[in-house]
């Protein structure tokens, strides 16, 4: 201690060195010189107030302690702002190398796994568009590719078709609505059928023109795998229709039939034993007027004559789509029976009036 004092006492360079390392400290600790200059500028409050309302000084003047607060304030704000710098421009100069070298790699790695991506990604874009692209084809080929085996499930066709036998589309065992196209080479009679949705064929007809795109699958037929066109999308070119336009041509073609067929028995039998057959009160029904001839007959004629006219229009019905025709027969305007139509419509319940 006694070197120090001696030292302070004697030599200028020792004070600018201990002046130096303590504002290094202040710089450095600039937290704590922060707080003290906080405190000291609170006690130069003290002071002021306490020498003007009191008349008593502190043993800092309040000028004094304002300085010295100032100072202190001053010297860690500047503090403040130069020793973070520092340090992080220190501490970031030592790591810099191995930073670098680390990010080089993770980044020529990424790039590669981006630039790998990006390529599966093309490819996979090119594939898809090569895949979703339909095969144009016609009803002909199609049928041809089925019958040779060359047919695959996955594959997607373009055809446009002109649709044929509607009175023959039904849903078949595999739960599917059939409905068939021309395929004049291939398969002229039958035609080509394919699988499509019931709502979308109440729109057409025999005659109709339509835009198909259809996918291969592999389809369960009683028990059997079968590659079915079924339709993806389809377009009306031509002849469209309606389901009350289709309904409106079935019932008309259904009553029309049945009155050719009162014309035949009637020419077959050289006089005019059906009067006629007119609409009933609501489709299928329909009612057989009998000519007055008929009431000269025993009963047991006119039952066996009636249930052999009545097994014939069944069978008509049934070429006609209709499975529960219903028959009314008259005879000079008294009904006298009509046909089972749920449980047999080819057996007839003739009623009081004939037994």
């Amino acid at each position: 201690m006694e070197k120090i004092k001696d030292l302070w006492k004697n030599t200028k360079w020792f004070k600018i060195l201990v002046f130096i390392t303590c504002i290094s400290l202040l710089f450095i600790l600039w937290p704590i010189t922060l707080i003290s200059g906080l405190i000291m500028y609170g006690y130069a409050l003290y002071s002021v107030v306490k020498s003007k309302i009191r008349g008593q000084y502190t043993k800092f003047k309040p000028k004094t302690s304002f300085i010295l607060a100032t100072s202190l304030i001053f010297i860690s704000i500047i503090g403040c702002i130069v020793t973070p710098d520092t340090t992080n421009t220190d501490s970031k100069s030592e790591t810099t190398p191995k930073v670098t070298k680390t990010s080089q790699s993770i980044t020529s790695s990424s790039s590669k796994k981006e630039k790998q991506a990006s390529q599966k990604k093309d490819t996979t874009k090119k594939e898809t568009s090569v895949a979703s692209k339909p095969i144009e084809t016609t009803p002909d080929k199609l049928v041809e590719k089925i019958n040779n085996g060359t047919l695959k499930s996955g594959e997607k066709y373009h055809f446009v078709g002109e649709m044929m036998h509607s009175d023959n589309w039904s849903t078949d065992s595999s739960g599917n609505y059939t409905v068939y196209v021309k395929a004049p080479e291939q398969a002229s009679i039958a035609g080509m059928s394919l699988y499509a949705d019931e709502h979308d064929a109440e729109r057409w007809t025999d005659g109709t023109q339509v835009d198909f795109v259809v996918n291969i699958k592999n389809v369960d037929l009683n028990g059997y795998k079968v590659l079915m066109p079924v339709v993806k999308t389809s377009k009306i070119l031509s002849g469209g229709t309606t389901k009350e336009q289709k309904d409106s041509i079935k019932e008309n073609d259904y009553y029309d039939a049945l009155s050719s067929a009162a014309q035949t028995v009637n020419t077959s039998l050289g006089t005019n034993a059906i009067d006629s057959i007119d609409r009933g009160y609501s489709y299928p029904a329909a009612n057989v007027n009998l000519n007055i001839v008929f009431a000269s007959y025993s009963n047991m004629e006119i039952k066996s004559l009636v249930q052999t006219l009545n097994e014939s229009l069944v069978k008509i019905a049934h070429s006609k789509g209709v499975d529960n025709p219903q028959f009314h027969y008259y005879i000079s305007g008294v009904e006298i029976g009509e046909n089972r139509s749920i449980m047999d419509p080819s057996k007839v319940k003739f009623n009081s009036n004939l037994k």
